[in-house]
């Protein structure tokens, strides 16, 4: 454990090296809202990023936890493509960009082109402050702190990860997908951390006694489809079961999992291991969640994966074998089977993640997040790359503001 004493009133900043250094009562004092950042995945993350999970402990002057900031340290660009942040600034992998006002096409390639070859290769290793193996950027706060306790918290993280990436000679500091309504980001706005609206969430807030009732809120169009996507599912003769993973064949539902991988998301999905390698980590969670899973004959040809925490159902894994099942599969199992239980259960929201047409146009509502980035001083001696980064971070945020509007 490192100690950095920074003016919190006799407060103290920590840096911890493993979960195993985190006293167990802080959980309970710590509002966890997402699957991410609760204890089982947190162990997940830190079994496979072991010589690189840091935590920043927040106390105060008697030592009681006042915020947990998970991070980790990405030596190799093929982790995952979200913490390579060449490419995020480059790259654009998941914006196909249209013909829409303000987006700027042949400046965000030029400069593009001299990040790749200025700092393409110097971004690493970068400090990510996220839960590893999850996407949602902490921190997670004590309960009942005051406005101007969390922004002494607030201050006290953004120092503390300048001071840990100069400790651990990383080239780049980041947030990653800091949610609208999350204080760091208000705190975040006010400092010179470079930022990128990314994707927005889908969330579905569940407001109606019936799933007709959230029938009813959709467009007329919407509803005939609905109904028409659900009879020809039943039609199919495909029979759903709800599960729990563990009772599901890995091999099989890895090939799944990657299918979709592979088919939807704008980057190198890898060999079908990767996928079982993610599946293997969520089997030792032991977190509450369910599987739907559709058969055919007794095979099992989708299924769909969702965590619950804190009253909110998360989307998490995704996986069809676009050869043996319908189109409707992929409907039913993310979006209506799901709906129907919450509603019954009394769920208040489903947190479909990153959004998509199909997910706006059966009632998610987008909310918007955002990434802060803070370069070393090595990489800021380059000053036209800095600017390059910058801009192109703009032309990304304007992207996805007029996407959300």
């Amino acid at each position: 454990m490192v100690e950095y004493t920074l003016a919190l009133g006799g407060g103290t900043l920590d840096v911890l090296y493993s979960h195993r250094e985190i006293q167990p009562d802080w959980w309970n004092d710590l509002h966890i809202t997402d699957c991410y950042h609760t204890e089982p995945w947190i162990k997940l993350g830190e079994s496979r990023f072991e010589q690189d999970s840091r935590y920043i402990a927040v106390k105060d002057g008697s030592g009681r936890i006042q915020a947990l900031a998970p991070c980790c340290r990405i030596r190799d660009p093929q982790i995952w493509p979200t913490y390579n942040l060449w490419k995020l600034f480059t790259k654009a992998s998941f914006i196909q960009f249209e013909d829409l006002p303000g987006i700027d096409h042949a400046k965000f390639s030029t400069n593009a082109e001299y990040i790749d070859a200025a700092v393409g290769d110097k971004l690493f290793p970068n400090l990510i402050c996220t839960a590893p193996e999850g996407f949602m950027t902490g921190p997670m706060y004590a309960y009942g702190l005051s406005p101007e306790t969390i922004n002494t918290v607030n201050t006290s993280i953004v120092d503390g990860l300048k001071q840990l990436g100069e400790e651990l000679e990383c080239a780049a500091s980041s947030l990653l997908y800091v949610m609208e309504d999350s204080p760091i980001r208000s705190y975040l706005d006010q400092t010179d951390w470079i930022p990128m609206q990314m994707n927005p969430m889908a969330i579905l807030d569940i407001k109606w006694k019936s799933f007709d009732e959230y029938l009813s809120s959709l467009s007329r169009k919407r509803r005939e489809s609905t109904r028409r996507e659900m009879k020809k599912f039943k039609e199919s003769g495909m029979i759903v079961k709800q599960e729990r993973l563990e009772d599901l064949p890995i091999d099989r539902t890895a090939e799944l999992f990657h299918n979709v991988n592979a088919k939807h998301m704008g980057f190198d999905a890898g060999p079908v291991q990767h996928a079982r390698y993610y599946i293997e980590g969520l089997l030792g969670l032991g977190l509450t969640h369910t599987v739907y899973a559709a058969y055919q004959n007794e095979n099992l040809v989708a299924f769909s994966l969702f965590f619950l925490q804190d009253n909110t159902l998360f989307a998490r894994v995704m996986g069809i074998d676009y050869e043996r099942a319908t189109d409707y599969s992929y409907f039913n199992l993310l979006f209506y089977r799901p709906i129907i239980d919450a509603i019954e259960q009394g769920v208040a929201c489903i947190d479909f993640g990153g959004m998509l047409k199909a997910k706006l146009i059966r009632g998610c509502k987008p909310h918007r997040s955002f990434s802060y980035f803070k370069f070393g001083s090595e990489v800021c001696k380059d000053a036209q790359a800095i600017r390059a980064m910058r801009e192109n971070a703009d032309i990304i945020s304007r992207y996805h503001d007029l996407v959300v509007s």
